[in-house]
């Protein structure tokens, strides 16, 4: 039943259709079926005679489209004496032909239109209106009436942060992604799947994710699992490359790592098949893979296909542009693993110039490289610093990206951390949770930054000596990396070295085994990722050796100790801190040792 069926708005609509011998208006529903009750209500209650051209009718026969005045001719010559023309579900035309190109052909229309002398009645989405008043400024000036209809048993299917408003361009994809997503569910039922409206989905999601909640990934997720393998068949090779361009993406944002490495070897084959080596498909497809690399922990391979995207581009003289931002910021990263902070930090500065020199103080991109600048000098020590460009990341952020779930996360996780390092535990704890309502609510327990928050929660109550909290926050953490990456990633080892801490930290005889379980599982990870004289296995190989001390077992203690020094001496030096402070611990292991000795 239409909610205001007998309201103002649809009296108002009728009296224009009884009174006006010819003219324009518009209604808007949310979905084909409601615009199509819609219809037939106008047309039962109207007293002239009317007819409706429901585009929905289109579907299978795309190609007879009445997007141009002769085939609308054709319709109209079928029954002359209809007075009124109720065309509903233009946005589906949209679809089909393209957004602007449709719009263009009803702009271009208008006049041709007021000379039938019809009175016409265009049923749309709201989004497809938006797009209408912005794009086709000649037709919108004769629209003499518009109006929003709603459904009484409409329940809404899309949850996003109500608290916020959302304008412009993001109200628009939300709108979109609403409106295809109920298409989709109303057509179900076919045997075979849209595909097109699918594709179109995905690309629709991929652009507005970051304000849509979990269920709406959840959701997307089922669909590109029942399609991805259909969408490229009877495709030529070029269409199929820019499927599983889009199928990684789609993936990579979902966190799937796995499927993103799947459709990215398959895009690589046909992309080095086409085109030239030297081409900036070539490029794009390196820095996609550089990305895939750095989100699944293979640091040297991110880092080698980011300078083989940045050599192409340099004989583009696009070296340092607004469009190699992102492949800077990869290796930037890969920096920060390897300890090389100076120069993290300068890629980071580099690319806040370069997006400022370009006029792009709004762009997302400048939050996120503020955020990576204060990552790089948390990682380096200079925490005052950090907070700084966290605090920037975050003015950016309510200043020019209101809504942006995931970015509000990473802000408040960010600072949470620095607050954490300064010792004001109570401020970190009270961000974190913030972070963990907003993450749960709209991206979901599962997802990657959830993992995030859990860590960084857990670890704040390890330091207030709270073990239960800790342990449970950990463990959720490790439940989340491992569905995400399986067992291979960096973040889990993390996870697991940390929680096996605060089982030593508690000295509990029964947590030993656990303790001892969790360390030999981040080793394992941390061996295969990095370097053999990694600081994090250097790590490793020292809470081994505390663990072996506690157990009283002095000479295995020793051994760990001593392979931790040898790292340690590699990386920093005989004379740094961390070496004295492990000299400091191997002696008190031998004086242990000399102890059991005597005793024996």
């Amino acid at each position: 039943m239409i909610a205001q069926a007998e309201g103002e708005q649809f009296q108002m609509l009728s009296l224009m259709m009884e009174d006006t011998t010819r003219g324009m208006c518009i209604y808007q529903a949310a979905t084909a079926k409601e615009q199509r009750l819609i219809a037939d209500e106008l047309k039962k209650s109207c007293h002239k005679q009317a007819i409706i051209v429901d585009m929905a009718d289109y579907a299978k026969r795309t190609e007879e489209i009445p997007s141009d005045i002769q085939r609308l001719k054709q319709i109209l010559d079928k029954t002359p004496q209809a007075q009124v023309v109720i065309m509903c579900n233009l946005q589906l035309c949209g679809l089909w032909v393209g957004d602007s190109v449709y719009i263009e052909k009803l702009n271009y229309m208008r006049d041709q239109l007021m000379e039938c002398d019809k009175m016409w009645v265009f049923g749309m989405t709201p989004y497809f209106s938006i797009l209408l008043s912005r794009e086709a400024r000649d037709l919108f000036t004769y629209i003499m009436y518009n109006c929003s209809f709603v459904v009484e048993e409409e329940k809404e299917t899309i949850s996003y942060n109500e608290s916020k408003e959302y304008t412009g361009d993001i109200r628009l994809l939300v709108n979109r992604f609403a409106e295809y997503k109920g298409y989709i569910e109303t057509h179900d039922g076919n045997e075979k799947p849209d595909l097109k409206m699918a594709e179109a989905i995905l690309h629709v999601w991929l652009s507005c994710a970051d304000y849509l909640d979990h269920t709406a990934a959840e959701w997307i997720r089922d669909l590109t699992d029942s399609v991805s393998d259909v969408l490229v068949s009877g495709k030529e090779e070029r269409e199929q490359i820019s499927i599983y361009k889009l199928l990684s993406r789609v993936y990579l944002q979902l966190g799937i790592y796995r499927k993103v490495s799947h459709f990215a070897k398959l895009r690589q084959e046909l992309v080095e098949k086409l085109f030239a080596p030297n081409s900036i498909d070539i490029a794009e497809m390196y820095a996609d893979l550089a990305c895939m690399c750095l989100k699944s922990g293979d640091f040297s391979q991110a880092k080698d296909n980011s300078y083989k995207a940045l050599r192409i581009y340099k004989k583009f003289a696009k070296e340092y542009s607004l469009e190699t931002i992102d492949i800077w910021e990869y290796i930037a990263q890969v920096y920060l693993v390897e300890h090389k902070y100076d120069e993290a930090l300068e890629i980071h500065k580099q690319n806040i110039q370069v997006i400022m020199a370009s006029g792009n103080e709004s762009s997302y991109r400048i939050l996120v490289v503020y955020n990576n600048l204060g990552r790089a000098y948390e990682e380096k020590g200079e925490l005052s610093e950090a907070l700084k460009c966290f605090q920037k990341s975050q003015e950016l952020g309510e200043k020019y990206h209101t809504g942006n779930v995931e970015a509000e996360i990473l802000v408040l996780n960010n600072i949470s951390g620095i607050y954490h390092q300064m010792g004001d535990l109570e401020h970190a704890k009270q961000g974190l949770i913030r972070a963990r309502k907003i993450c749960t609510r709209f991206l979901g327990e599962d997802h990657e930054n959830a993992a995030h928050i859990y860590h960084n929660l857990a670890a704040v109550y390890a330091d207030l000596e709270q073990w239960n909290p800790a342990e449970k926050y950990y463990k959720k953490a490790i439940t989340v990396r491992e569905k995400i990456y399986g067992e291979t990633n960096t973040e889990l080892a993390n996870s697991y070295m940390n929680l096996a801490a605060i089982f030593l930290r508690q000295q509990a005889w029964g947590k030993l085994l656990d303790a001892y379980v969790y360390m030999l599982k981040a080793l394992k990870i941390w061996e295969k990722t990095y370097p053999e004289d990694h600081p994090d296995i250097a790590r490793a190989y020292d809470m081994l050796a505390k663990l072996y001390y506690v157990k009283g077992d002095f000479d295995e203690a020793l051994v760990w100790l001593s392979k931790a020094q040898k790292i340690y001496v590699n990386l920093y030096g005989k004379d740094s801190q961390i070496v004295h402070e492990n000299e400091y611990n191997i002696e008190l292991a031998k004086a242990e040792q000399k102890k059991n000795v005597c005793v024996e």
